[in-house]
């Protein structure tokens, strides 16, 4: 198998940005600027399309065509070295071409024009002007050529051409490299040359990518100082290129009474830094009572207000309302001859009462009531009684003290003491109050407790206008039940006020300082939202450089570089030295590699073959040998 075949097997095996630049190489063009910035871009977004596989005749160093490389003629040069302008250099096309002239005839002007286009082990990478001439003129050089029969020719300043790349230049420097320093295998086949511009590009796009890392870092945005291990802070620990929306929006949403946790946290903790055990535990002694004073109050409420209780008011009501209109009903058929109506309503039997007491206080306070004995008046309108006054009178006593008129008194009354119950219960007692306040000022969770207190009040209020008729809807009872967990909060401080000590009132501050540490953090996360997005994007993007990057290692490139130098040039090259050598009498010089030299390209020199003493070649050959 040739060198060009098996380099075209492996060029197929790499990916396909490899395979692209491979491609333009051949074609013997360069990589520009813009087009290491389109593949980096290309890496980084794994956009690179599929490239198609490269053939061993697209390879420089083809021997499919079996055409020569032969130069023609150096012409139209100006502003290289002294070389006179218009000067025609021609090369014979067949045969040694001898070029003579005397020192500073230009032979060496040529000479380095040359190597500059061709192949060669020394270059020079710079070729000067007159440096005499006052004015600097443009440089310009043409080398005609042929490839096979057919003509062609290279202009300075081009593109490297592929043909003259297959010529290797030989002078004294040259000669001097091969024999002094251990060096690169410079005249290797062309097809070589692609794995050494292959491993350029790499190293190109290696201070590509190293640059975009360095602006990836600049990039970084400011985010928030975080205490050592909470939430936030193992959130921010594990951010990554993996973090997802619903991730970061799960660690910076905040519960709807974050902030007053905070605040509330925030204010306990600086009352326990100036606080100590002994008045930790008064406190909490004194909030245990205080919930247990608002327990008593919310067991009255929820006894007043259930179900059950409801349900006997508004049968309660029904009763009394039905003994008043049965009251009504005697009364009518009683007095329906009276010359005013109404006579046993509410607003009668009160005037009534009214009279009474009136009568058995001051006017008559001797006599029972109504008194209408000689000389007796109206306790009401203090006019005399007549016969049919006074028997009024009797027959209205007779009608209050009636069996089914004392019966709705008694339930009147008995209602009047639930009614004024409920009006209590529309607000806080001053007990109950105050508790509530020593509460706030501790620190204590109350939102819940005020709340049910006041939809519980409601209720009250909702029952008293039901029971005034200026509502026609029956109250519903109170909903649920908090008696239990306000009497285990009061069971819980008093019995954290009994095990207080100084050890127990340190971790509480502890506690409560990481509950404060915690808000925080959570607020500051929250807060640093729109810098985390960044942080994330900026991490995804940093991986995908680093990926990239992973791509233009140039390990395997150099292997192939090696393994494929020992195979094709290395032992034909010793044996061609051995050969040429001897017919210059040289028969004890070798060429050896020394080993690996720059990405662990094979190195050879010179050496002494069989030498008894530790001596380097420039030492033992003469400076005619060293020529040769």
């Amino acid at each position: 198998m040739a060198l060009n075949d098996e380099l075209a097997i492996w060029a197929a095996t790499r990916p396909n940005w490899q395979k692209d630049v491979i491609a333009r190489f051949c074609k013997n063009e360069i990589l520009s600027p813009d087009d290491v910035i389109e593949i980096a871009d290309q890496l980084v977004g794994g956009t690179y399309t599929a490239m198609p596989d490269i053939l061993a005749a697209d390879i420089p160093g083809s021997t499919a065509s079996g055409d020569s490389v032969i130069l023609s003629e150096v012409s139209e040069v100006a502003g290289i070295n002294a070389l006179m302008p218009d000067q025609i250099l021609p090369i014979g096309t067949n045969g040694l071409t001898i070029i003579f002239g005397n020192n500073a005839s230009g032979k060496s002007g040529y000479a380095r024009l040359i190597r500059e286009a061709v192949t060669s082990r020394v270059k020079s990478g710079q070729l000067l002007g007159n440096v005499f001439s006052e004015s600097m003129i443009p440089q310009t050089a043409t080398i005609s050529y042929s490839v096979g029969s057919k003509a062609m020719s290279w202009s300075l300043g081009d593109q490297k051409s592929i043909h003259l790349s297959r010529l290797r230049f030989y002078d004294e420097d040259c000669g001097e490299a091969y024999v002094t320093k251990a060096s690169e295998i410079n005249y290797q086949p062309s097809a070589l040359t692609i794995l050494d511009q292959l491993s350029s590009a790499c190293e190109i796009l290696a201070s590509e990518f190293k640059d975009r890392l360095l602006a990836n870092d600049s990039d970084r945005p400011q985010l928030p100082l975080l205490n050592a291990d909470t939430s936030a802070s193992r959130f921010m620990k594990s951010l990554s290129a993996d973090t997802t929306p619903e991730a970061l929006s799960a660690a910076i949403t905040l519960g709807d009474e974050h902030d007053a946790r905070l605040a509330r946290s925030l204010t306990e903790e600086a009352r326990l830094k100036g606080s100590d055990p002994n008045k930790e535990k008064s406190r909490l002694t004194e909030l245990s009572r205080d919930w247990s004073v608002i327990e008593t109050h919310t067991k009255e409420l929820e006894s007043s207000l259930n179900q059950e209780s409801l349900e006997a008011l508004i049968g309660q009501k029904k009763r009394v309302d039905q003994l008043r209109e049965a009251a009504r009903i005697a009364s009518a058929q009683s007095f329906d001859s009276e010359s005013i109506v109404c006579v046993g309503s509410e607003a009668w039997r009160a005037l009534w009462e009214a009279a009474r007491e009136f009568s058995l206080a001051d006017a008559y306070q001797d006599h029972s009531f109504p008194f209408t004995g000689e000389d007796a008046v109206c306790v009401l309108c203090q006019q005399p009684l007549s016969v049919q006054a006074a028997d009024r009178l009797k027959r209205f006593e007779a009608f209050v003290a009636d069996h089914i008129s004392r019966e709705a008194d008694a339930a009147a009354a008995s209602f009047s003491t639930v009614k004024d119950h409920l009006n209590r219960l529309q607000t806080l007692p001053p007990s109950v109050s105050s508790a509530i306040n020593r509460l706030k000022e501790g620190g204590e969770n109350i939102q819940e407790t005020l709340a049910w207190l006041d939809s519980s009040m409601q209720t009250a209020t909702v029952a008293i206008k039901w029971i005034d008729d200026e509502d026609t809807a029956e109250p519903d009872p109170i909903l649920g039940t908090i008696t239990k967990e306000v009497a285990l909060k009061s069971q819980k401080l008093k019995e954290l006020a009994g095990k207080i000590d100084a050890e127990e009132f340190t971790e509480i501050l502890l506690r409560t300082s990481k509950t404060v540490a915690e808000l925080q953090d959570s607020k500051a996360l929250s807060e640093a939202r729109a810098a985390i997005d960044i942080e994330i994007k900026r991490l995804r993007q940093r991986r995908a450089i680093e990926s990239a990057r992973r791509q233009i290692v140039t390990n395997s490139i150099t292997k192939k570089r090696v393994e494929l130098t020992e195979k094709y040039v290395t032992q034909e090259v010793q044996n061609l030295f051995r050969s040429e050598t001897e017919q210059l009498g040289l028969r004890r010089v070798t060429l050896n590699h020394t080993g690996r030299g720059k990405e662990s390209a094979l190195e050879h020199k010179p050496s002494l073959l069989d030498s008894k003493q530790d001596a380097v070649v420039e030492v033992v050959l003469s400076e005619g040998s060293k020529r040769h």
